[in-house]
C-alpha cells in the first residue's frame, strides 16, 4: 500500500473520507470509503485506477458501492436500498479531481508484533481507534476486543 489519508470531501454531498492508495507500476489504485455526514444517506465504497502517477489527476471510479448496513460490507444497491427513503438515490461513479503530494499521504509500515500493544496504547490516547478509522460494525467491533480482550 502506498499511503493512507484520512480527512473531508465535499460534493453534491459532503462528509469523511478515508483513502487507501495502492502504487502499481504506472498508476494509482485503490479503495475510498465515504462517510456521509447526512446519516440519512448510505456510505460509499468507490473503487479508482488512475491513468498515471501524476500528483493533480481527473478521473471516474471504476465502481461505486453502498455500504450494506446490517453486514457493513459493500453490497448491490437493489439489495440495500430498502434500508433508506424511497427518494434517496445511488450513483454508480464519481468524476474525481485531486491533487496531493507526499507530505500529505500516510506510509505503511510494518512494526515487530512485540510492539504492537505498547502502538495499540499509544495510538489509543490520542483517539485513534478501529471504530475511529473504520465506521461500521466491523470496526465497533474490532474496538470492542481491544478494549475487553487480551489480544
Amino acid at each position: 500500500m502506498k499511503g493512507q489519508w484520512i480527512g473531508h470531501y465535499i460534493g453534491n454531498t459532503s462528509g469523511t473520507i478515508i483513502l487507501n492508495v495502492d502504487e502499481r507500476p504506472t498508476c494509482f489504485q485503490g479503495v475510498a470509503y465515504l462517510n456521509e455526514h447526512d446519516l440519512s444517506l448510505p456510505t460509499t465504497a468507490a473503487l479508482f485506477k488512475t491513468t498515471d502517477k501524476s500528483r493533480s489527476l481527473k478521473f471516474r471510479t471504476s465502481l461505486m458501492l453502498p455500504i450494506n448496513p446490517q453486514s457493513a460490507l459493500p453490497d448491490l444497491w437493489d439489495k440495500v436500498k430498502s434500508h433508506y427513503a424511497n427518494d434517496v438515490t445511488f450513483s454508480k461513479y464519481a468524476d474525481v479531481n485531486v491533487s496531493w503530494d507526499e507530505a500529505h499521504i500516510l506510509s505503511a509500515i510494518d512494526l515487530p508484533i512485540c510492539e504492537r500493544e505498547k502502538v495499540v496504547h499509544e495510538l489509543r490516547y490520542m483517539g485513534i481507534t478501529a471504530g475511529s478509522m473504520f465506521p461500521g460494525l466491523d470496526g465497533a467491533c474490532e474496538q470492542l476486543k481491544e478494549q475487553n480482550f487480551e489480544i
